[in-house]
């Protein structure tokens, strides 16, 4: 027993020394920034948080300890995204000489679903891919000739995707495999099952059609395809995530001009709220989304076009890189990182 607790004491310090080297060549820029991330969670989120700071020109510096050498170590399944942060030489260590803001661990916290605690909470981000290849969209200019249909792709494994109205702050919000499977049962779901056949529905005149593409069973984009295909539909099935409402596929579809179809209580978790027919396309109800989707297609040109720059003007001023780092610049008491589960644990014990 104590031979195997020096080999894990070696281990973790041989970490945390790998770490430190590899922190090393990471770039010190003019503006700099601390973050004492020592008690919240080293996860996707934190590092599309830091990494929008990184695109916006700064160095970050952050605390470091033996718990987060490993993580940054690790990196298999959702630990690889966090490691990230050392590839990318996106952060640094320590408590810089000179720094526009130092954010201490008090003003940092994962309890994202506590509204009695005020502060800014961090808007739902992209997958992170999309932050690390942000430079090669930014200029991208939006094609305005898209299809008159509703478009979704991602995983409806019922395994994970089926159990959010579990959640008792969520019970209203129905699931992503429960929308799915209502969609498909209407007269506009159109199935496509390959690449093949939804290159085919994009190159003919067939219109007005739901597209939902379980990645699960169905076959799955790559994500240098993606944006390309999010160009060529007005409209985005935004569903809810596992355990929470929030999932990258909704600032995706809006980075990339696409009005996000979404329910009421997902769309007041954003703040502001997005708004029926102003920024999004709202509904309450699985019983209402049939009607609701009718409705956004009998939209005309200059109604989808207001719509459109109402979504593209949303992401720019609250959910891009420019935007979240500006609102921190601010000095907001307290800063709000999503956690998943870990924020839903936050909410239990604060209840």
């Amino acid at each position: 027993m104590l031979l195997y607790r020096q080999r894990r004491k070696i281990i973790r310090y041989f970490r945390l020394m790998q770490v430190l080297v590899k922190t090393f060549f990471t770039p010190v820029n003019e503006k700099t920034i601390f973050f004492d991330t020592s008690e919240i969670a080293i996860n996707r989120y934190l590092y599309c948080f830091l990494k929008m700071f990184q695109l916006e020109g700064y160095t970050v510096y952050i605390t470091l300890d033996i718990k987060t050498a490993n993580i940054l170590c690790n990196t298999k399944g959702e630990f690889k995204y966090a490691s990230w942060l050392i590839s990318e030489k996106v952060i640094k260590f320590g408590m810089p000489s000179s720094a526009i803001l130092e954010i201490s661990k008090d003003r940092l916290s994962n309890a994202y679903y506590n509204q009695n605690k005020q502060g800014y909470r961090v808007p739902v981000c992209c997958y992170p891919w999309f932050y690390t290849n942000m430079s090669g969209f930014s200029n991208m200019e939006l094609k305005e000739n898209r299809k008159n249909s509703v478009f979704m792709s991602g995983n409806i494994d019922p395994r994970y995707y089926d159990s959010i109205s579990d959640t008792p702050i969520f019970r209203k919000l129905p699931s992503r495999k429960k929308t799915a499977d209502f969609l498909r049962n209407i007269s506009y779901f159109y199935p496509v099952k390959n690449n093949e056949e939804l290159n085919s529905f994009l190159n003919n005149s067939i219109d007005n059609k739901v597209i939902i593409i379980d990645s699960s069973q169905d076959f799955r984009i790559e994500l240098e395809t993606l944006p390309f295909i999010l160009q060529k539909f007005l409209f985005y099935l935004a569903l809810p995530g596992i355990v929470v409402p929030q999932s990258h596929n909704l600032p995706e579809a809006m980075l990339f001009g696409c009005i996000p179809i979404i329910h009421k209580e997902y769309a007041e978790l954003l703040d502001p709220p997005l708004e029926s027919f102003k920024n999004a396309i709202v509904f309450n109800s699985l019983g209402e989304l049939k009607t609701i989707i009718e409705q956004a297609f009998e939209l005309n040109d200059s109604e989808v076009k207001q719509i459109r720059q109402n979504v593209l003007e949303y992401y720019k001023k609250y959910l891009s890189p420019e935007a979240v780092v500006e609102k921190v610049l601010q000095g907001p008491e307290r800063i709000f990182i999503q956690a998943e589960r870990v924020s839903l644990i936050e909410l239990t014990n604060n209840v």
